[in-house]
């Protein structure tokens, strides 16, 4: 099982989502579904830029939750000299 919270990302203002098995996502266009996936790719390859960074807002986090209790959270920013964290576990 897999918890994915996405925070400030593209369109996505917020948005939890438990991953249990087979999980399909789907929605209207432009609901945000291809970008939960880059969210998702974002933290786990440190995505270049801050172009995905939701208009307005000045950071975007992304955490994942796995059920064996190991967490995964990357957040990147928009600041000048602003760098990518990350905290694992």
């Amino acid at each position: 099982m897999l918890t994915v919270n996405v925070q400030n990302f593209q369109s996505i203002a917020a948005v939890k989502l438990l991953i249990k098995g087979f999980t399909v996502v789907t929605g209207q266009n432009n609901s945000g579904k291809s970008a939960l996936i880059r969210a998702i790719r974002g933290a786990l390859q440190n995505t270049r830029g801050t172009s995905f960074i939701r208009h307005g807002s000045k950071t975007t986090t992304v955490k994942l939750e796995m059920d064996d209790g190991h967490t995964l959270e990357w957040s990147k920013g928009t600041a000048k000299g602003a760098k990518p964290t990350y905290h694992i576990d």
